[in-house]
């Protein structure tokens, strides 16, 4: 197929394959952190890092979800022993409580479970804390986000969850003045869910499932839509739509795309688009563009031979994507279905 000519999707998939440890396009990738934050006068710290604000509500279907981790620490100018060390985790959602996010034990430490409602205890604390002592931590500890239910238009969603750490000992010696010898510090790390529905964003991999899905919230008639599988590796996955510019010598329409995708191959993206197609444009003429971050720019033309191709038969087409064009709701509109496959690290440009 000649350069020109091609009619573009304009979708730009950035995708961190097996074994690949660069983030390419990923403004979210850092956690947020809390602290440490010291008790008021005493030696014990705690912070608290959490999953990338903000996170996304678990869509009816497909379950998303937000990683913390903590760490314990001894502050500095002091000289008493810590003993006794407890730690305990508490959440609540955050807006109008009508739904709940919950803690998933099988994928976080299980050295922390839930004893009680939304409270989780954790345990094997070390037998002392003093100067010179190396921190001790929890994590992940993994939330599944609030649910939706969009069916309903009298359910106010949650806006978010907050997660709270509490840490106390017994100090010895006890403080002069007539102090109390008890130490702890609390602090919390809230973690707000994303309201724009041209993004979405998740912890996947390591075991848990989820779909990445946009809605048709912007200007574009556009859903996109990733599954993360559960053996990718652990990580922040991300979906976004926003304008783009067309390449050169090339004819565009629909938004651009934007993934980050780690550890997992090969790769679905799927695109479904309502609206005017630009003159000449067919199922046969519409592929894929991947400009990959090593190996330079792919043009994805091949039919894949499944709706579910293996990784051996997208390697052989060097990427491979189905696509389907129909009439659309209105006039002279078309109903588009893309669903792209490549398996190595780049950004996609829909073609």
């Amino acid at each position: 197929m000649k350069a020109r000519g091609r009619i573009l999707l304009v979708a730009s998939l950035v995708v961190l394959g097996v074994g690949v440890t660069l983030v390419a396009g990923a403004a979210k990738s850092a956690a947020d952190t809390v602290g440490p934050i010291c008790g008021t006068g005493k030696p014990i710290c705690v912070s608290l890092s959490g999953t990338p604000d903000p996170a996304s509500r678990s869509p009816v279907g497909t379950d998303h979800y937000m990683s913390y981790s903590l760490e314990v620490s001894y502050s500095t100018g002091f000289t008493s022993k810590l003993t006794n060390l407890a730690v305990t985790v508490t959440w609540a959602d955050l807006g109008v409580p009508t739904t709940t996010s919950t803690y998933v034990y099988a994928a976080s430490d299980q050295r922390c479970t839930e004893t009680a409602t939304r409270t989780l205890t954790c345990t094997g604390t070390p037998k002392s804390l003093g100067p010179g002592d190396p921190p001790f931590g929890y994590g992940p500890l993994i939330f599944r986000t609030a649910t939706t239910t969009p069916d309903n238009p009298n359910d106010v969603e949650a806006s978010g969850t907050k997660v709270f750490v509490t840490a106390s000992s017994k100090e010895t010696p006890q403080p002069p003045k007539g102090g109390t010898n008890v130490s702890f510090v609390t602090t919390d790390n809230p973690t707000s869910y994303e309201n724009v529905g041209d993004a979405d964003i998740s912890t996947a991999g390591g075991g848990l499932t989820t779909t990445l899905v946009t809605t048709n919230a912007g200007s574009v008639n556009q859903i996109s839509k990733l599954r993360v599988p559960p053996g990718a590796t652990r990580g922040i996955f991300s979906l976004s739509e926003e304008d783009a510019d067309c390449p050169t010598g090339d004819t565009c329409f629909g938004q651009h795309v934007t993934t980050q995708a780690v550890g997992f191959a090969p790769v679905n993206l799927q695109i479904v688009y309502d609206g005017p197609l630009p003159s000449g444009a067919t199922e046969s003429s519409i592929g894929v563009i991947h400009v990959r971050t090593v190996g330079g720019t792919v043009l994805i033309t091949a039919d894949c031979p499944s709706a579910t191709p293996t990784f051996a038969e997208v390697d052989a087409l060097h990427g491979c994507r189905l696509v389907e064009v129909s009439p659309g709701a209105k006039g002279s509109d078309k109903h588009v279905e893309i669903s792209a496959w490549d398996i190595s690290n780049g950004g996609w440009q829909g073609t």
